[in-house]
């Protein structure tokens, strides 16, 4: 008995020293500077003058309005662009605009109605106060609303009422058609009232800042310009993007919490695996390590609140969490690219695992970008422990990391959503984490880890088995054309509009790697426009030059007895990828299926990078300018994304 309260009492003293650990950073002065500095950061941003634009619906595919309109119906598009029609209320929501200052409101809508109806009537309430009311016009027209500056700082919502009518087509209750809104302040500036709110998210943000630089051992004053510069960036939002940045800042909250967890668990997990795989790791080193850890999760979550990044592919990925939640372990997705319909049994994989956690977190697309996000970073660490592991050169495997959280592809999976490709990369890499370091590398165990390979690429997508479906229509390439044209045949007959390729001149509209369709009449011109189109989108999503590199990086790695694990599996996974690459010439699928060449592209560039910052300074400086081309690659396609 004695022994049991002495062990209680030493847990509960270990439980205090770790909290009284925890808590010392609130007793340092930098961090009150800090909140005092967030404070007035704040108020500064909110004197910026206020100009707030909302085109509806557009773009229509991916619509940026949706977190600030309710009662509103689909958007569509006419001659005059995209619109909604409201269903007789509709709302305008807008967090933290903050007070003190009038606004003006103008609206762009259509009042029309049948010949057998009365005019449209309309009003405009703030919080149930009338604003102003309008006859209805029947042509386009802007509406000028004058919004008080005595209102509520954390919440404008405005609603639009009108009579309404029934729709003949498809029997909607039709208000009026809102093209898009516009609030600006006035031309003399007068001084905004601040959101407490907002005031109080940003304060929160810099404590949780300098909490995670002081949990990865970062000096008290170098935590406060740390945390500082940080805060930069919300301030700026707040003061040429609020509404955009305030239907967010919630979730901002939530991945600085999460920064705090993951900073909290990095020595564990650094003791555990590295230990494990036999890397000793310098203080100096694991700091750096997890900053660049910390960075290129924090940019890929950030990447997906962007609201035209991944809308699209967030619902789809949701009703798939919403069907294995609901027990379809195994469900089915009724797919027309094999040229006919057929439902195909589709594996849960990520969203199984997913499913506990959506109990703990109402936001799903906030889950599912934050469980990808940790999983794509995880699998940036799991490159270094190789690297390091294969070459014992700290900066190979730094270079390593940074490719696979740089390179333009990278950029392409978190504009894209491209939740269940990640999910398979990730267990790839882990699968092949653990054969490395587990296994006595024997020719079987090799074959057996290919294999799994294999498996659990093809739970990214339902297309991979189909690729053996498009082979046997092809009757494995002599007849390629032939077998191609039975698929476009039998997509034109369904006249499906988004995927239909119809046959043409007695060739097919065949697509290259990617989107680009070109027409081909023979096999050689389908090798010629394959080949070409998978030049392009090796420049677009690779650089080029990783791809060109990475082979002499396993020829480097293959002269080493350390390394030469990792090369033999290193020209397995080229080999893999260079195959789902073949696999979107095709079957007319997304570029995404190279998404498996990333982390062996990275390995083998990073270690001919570390030969060329060994070799001299120009060498130096041509791999430095190598990165930059790849950085600036990786902006431009982000602009071009979005």
């Amino acid at each position: 008995m004695s022994s049991v309260t002495a062990q209680s009492a030493k847990n509960l003293r270990n439980v205090l020293q770790f909290g009284k650990r925890e808590c010392a950073p609130l007793l340092e002065r930098e961090l009150w500077f800090l909140i005092l500095a967030s404070l007035a950061i704040v108020i500064v941003a909110y004197q910026a003058p206020f100009r707030f634009e909302l085109p509806l619906a557009s773009p229509l595919g991916t619509p940026i309005d949706l977190p600030f309109v309710r009662g509103f119906y689909l958007g569509e598009h006419g001659q005059d662009g995209t619109y909604r029609w409201t269903r007789g209320r509709g709302a305008l929501t807008l967090d933290g605009i903050g007070s003190g200052v009038p606004l003006r409101l103008t609206f762009r809508a259509l009042a029309w109605r049948p010949p057998n109806k009365d005019a449209a009537h309309i009003s405009v309430t703030m919080d149930g106060q009338e604003l102003a009311t309008y006859p209805g016009a029947s042509d386009w027209k802007d509406y000028v609303v004058q919004i008080p500056a005595e209102r509520n700082p954390d919440r404008l919502k405005l609603t639009l009422n009108s009579t309404t009518f029934r729709s003949k087509v498809d029997a909607r209750k039709l208000g009026i058609a809102v093209g898009g809104f516009q609030i600006e302040s006035p031309a003399v500036w007068a001084p905004t009232i601040p959101s407490p709110a907002q005031t109080l998210l940003v304060t929160l943000i810099a404590v949780g800042l300098y909490a995670v630089a002081r949990q990865l051992r970062i000096g008290p004053r170098r935590a406060f310009w740390i945390a500082l510069a940080c805060l930069l960036l919300p301030a700026a939002l707040i003061a040429v993007a609020r509404p955009f940045y305030t239907a967010f800042a919630p979730n901002i909250i939530w991945l600085v919490a999460l920064n705090y967890a993951l900073a909290l668990c990095a020595p564990f997990i650094a003791g555990g695996l590295f230990k494990r795989a036999g890397v000793q790791l310098s203080p100096q080193e694991a700091q750096w390590l997890w900053l660049l850890f910390l960075v290129g999760f924090n940019l890929r979550w950030i990447a997906e609140l962007y609201p035209t990044a991944n809308f699209g592919d967030s619902l789809f990925h949701l009703h798939r969490l919403d069907a294995v939640a609901a027990g379809e372990i195994v469900f089915s997705s009724s797919s027309g690219a094999i040229g006919f319909e057929q439902t195909i049994p589709y594996p849960p994989g990520l969203y199984l695992l997913l499913t506990p956690f959506t109990m703990l977190l109402q936001n799903h697309i906030a889950l599912l970008g934050t469980f990808v996000s940790l999983i794509d970073s995880l699998a940036a660490l799991l490159i270094y422990l190789m690297v390091r592991k294969a070459t014992d050169r700290p900066r190979a495997a730094w270079l390593a990391m940074a490719l696979d959280l740089l390179l333009p592809i990278a950029v392409l999976n978190f504009a894209w959503a491209i939740y269940a490709n990640l999910f398979a990369q990730a267990a790839f890499l882990l699968a092949l984490t653990l054969w490395i370091f587990q296994s006595r590398h024997s020719t079987r165990s090799l074959n057996i880890f290919l294999g799994f390979t294999f498996f659990v690429m093809s739970l990214s997508h339902v297309t991979a088995p189909m690729v053996l479906i498009g082979l046997y229509y092809s009757q494995f390439i002599p007849s390629i054309v032939e077998g191609t044209s039975n698929i476009m045949t039998a997509r034109g007959a369904r006249g499906d509009v988004g995927t239909a390729l119809a046959t043409v001149g007695g060739g097919v509209k065949y697509p290259s790697v990617g989107l680009v369709r070109v027409q081909v009449y023979s096999v050689p011109q389908w090798i010629e426009e394959g080949a070409k189109g998978l030049g392009r989108e090796a420049w677009v999503y690779f650089a080029l030059w990783t791809l060109v590199l990475a082979p002499f990086g396993y020829f480097l790695l293959q002269r080493t007895p350390r390394g030469r694990v990792l090369a033999t599996l290193g020209w397995a996974g080229l080999a893999v990828g260079i195959f789902f690459a073949l696999v979107g010439v095709i079957l007319d699928v997304y570029v995404r299926y190279p998404l498996f060449l990333l982390p062996f592209v990275a390995m083998g560039s990073g270690v001919v990078l570390d030969a060329l910052f060994r070799r001299g300074r120009l060498w130096a400086l041509a791999a430095c300018g190598l990165l930059a081309l790849t950085a600036i690659n990786s902006l431009l396609l982000w602009k071009f994304l979005l």
